[in-house]
């Protein structure tokens, strides 16, 4: 539902959980009114969500021409040499491993981990099967010819060097990127079992925003009765993202008037329209 709403730009990426209450039907409101998911449990669902059709699109392509070259590629084994057949049992090791994540796929989250290694995975054996065609003659044929794509700058000369030197800081830099948020979740984790509040409240303010860990952050010095910690978190998270409920929710128990309450109650239920208790409350 959320991608049909929005086909081509989808919710946003982060914005399952914020726009669950206004997509879920009357009767899960009903029967869990205070139920909450940030995710459609469904890798893919989860990207046409974030990002609608041309993000799903973007996703499967890759896929399907794996599992085209792949397919293709199947008659080709028995007639490569000993050395080439010793790669093969490493490209079928990394092929089942793909597959195992697509099988995950179909039941996990999205999450930053599991992209990486999907992303890596289907890359990988799209530069070893991709170029396979139906009218190669032989597999022998089809390695050296690959072979011969991979050593680049022999093929292409000078585009090939400026491809590499244009090529290589973009694959050091993501990585790193990509790592940036699990490092920032260890320090995060740390903090909260250290009962280290400055660094707690650092990583929940820190860049790029990550609401989880807002919501978490408060939730625990609210817990730990440090509401003047809990305060700024929390209307950050309100200011900068509108729709997240549980932001508003957690606004409403540390507000002091009850004017702000009332409005912020207000913000609840148009967030939550569906919700029995609200509607009644």
């Amino acid at each position: 539902a959320m991608g049909l709403d929005s086909p081509i730009f989808g919710r946003g990426f982060d914005y399952f959980g914020e726009s669950y209450f206004l997509f879920r039907s009357e009767r899960a409101a009903v029967r869990s009114p205070g139920l909450y998911t940030d995710s459609a449990h469904n890798y893919f669902i989860d990207l046409f969500a974030f990002g609608g059709i041309p993000l799903l699109l973007a996703t499967l392509l890759p896929i399907l021409l794996v599992l085209r070259g792949k397919f293709l590629s199947i008659p080709r084994l028995q007639n490569f040499s000993e050395e080439n057949k010793a790669m093969e049992a490493v490209i079928r090791g990394l092929f089942l491993a793909w597959l195992g994540f697509l099988f995950q796929a179909l039941l996990s989250p999205f999450n930053m981990a599991l992209a990486y290694l999907g992303f890596l995975l289907t890359g990988f054996l799209y530069g070893r099967f991709g170029g396979i065609k139906k009218n190669e003659e032989s597999s022998t044929k089809g390695f050296k010819r690959r072979a011969t794509l991979r050593g680049g700058a022999k093929k292409y000369g000078k585009n090939g060097v400026i491809l590499k030197v244009f090529l290589a800081p973009l694959f050091i830099s993501l990585p790193i990127l990509g790592f940036q948020p699990l490092i920032a979740d260890a320090k995060f984790r740390d903090g909260i079992e250290q009962g280290n509040g400055e660094t707690t409240y650092r990583i929940a303010l820190s860049q790029p925003k990550n609401f989880q860990l807002m919501r978490y952050a408060a939730q625990t010095f609210i817990e730990n009765q440090r509401e003047d910690l809990a305060t700024p978190i929390i209307r950050q998270m309100v200011e900068q993202n509108p729709g997240n409920l549980a932001g508003w929710r957690l606004l409403e128990r540390v507000s002091k008037t009850e004017a702000e309450k009332a409005e912020i109650r207000a913000k609840i239920l148009a967030l939550d329209p569906k919700n029995p208790e609200l509607k009644n409350s």
